[in-house]
């Protein structure tokens, strides 16, 4: 009896760690100190050095290949659609409004074009770089200042295929209001309006 007795002391006491640790487990308090016990700082790890014999994929430009793309000619994209001012005035006429599109511009039998031999329509071109509504007061500023005053005028930026873009004013010595006669397609011009006098 006194053999058994001892044999049992001891393996009470052989199963106290585990026990011991197994109510550590289970007790919040103690699982919580165990996690943070486990919980190391994280390591910055430095990036690994570079392969010997390995070149970079990046390259880098040489002189020739800047001065090459400084020069190399730009080509402007269609402006942006700035909106078109509603009047524009020129000394003493004041322009308004009434045509704005795209790939359409003014046919030249319109009822501006009614001034005879001696008042032919009149074309000029103003850089594309010109910003919009510059470009429209410089058209109108064309206009007034022809012979006799131009009442009428459209003008449409032209961007073709290859090179830069550029304005296009046309004048017309008399005055047209109808949009309709904005009838002759042409693709490559947009934004493309019409002005006429109003005063």
């Amino acid at each position: 009896m006194l053999f058994q007795s001892s044999i049992l002391l001891l393996l009470s006491l052989s199963t106290l760690p585990s026990l011991s640790l197994c109510s550590e487990v289970d007790s919040p308090a103690h699982a919580h100190a165990h996690v943070h016990l486990h919980v190391h700082p994280r390591i910055n790890v430095p990036p690994p050095a570079p392969v010997p014999g390995v070149v970079s994929v990046l390259k880098q430009a040489t002189r020739d290949q800047i001065i090459a793309r400084f020069n190399r000619a730009s080509k402007r994209a269609a402006p942006s659609p700035t909106p078109p001012p509603e009047t524009v005035s020129s000394v003493s006429l004041i322009y308004g409004l009434y045509f704005s599109g795209s790939g359409v511009i003014e046919t030249d039998n319109n009822p501006g074009n009614s001034g005879g031999p001696d008042r032919p329509p009149v074309t000029i071109t103003i850089p594309g770089t010109t910003p919009q509504n510059t470009a429209i007061q410089q058209c109108a500023d064309q206009s007034q200042s022809l012979p006799d005053e131009y009442y009428q005028f459209q003008i449409y930026f032209d961007q073709p295929a290859t090179g830069d873009g550029v304005w296009v004013c046309t004048s017309y010595y008399n005055q047209n209001n109808d949009p309709g006669y904005f009838n002759v397609q042409r693709a490559s011009a947009s934004p493309v309006y019409g002005y006429s006098r109003i005063n």
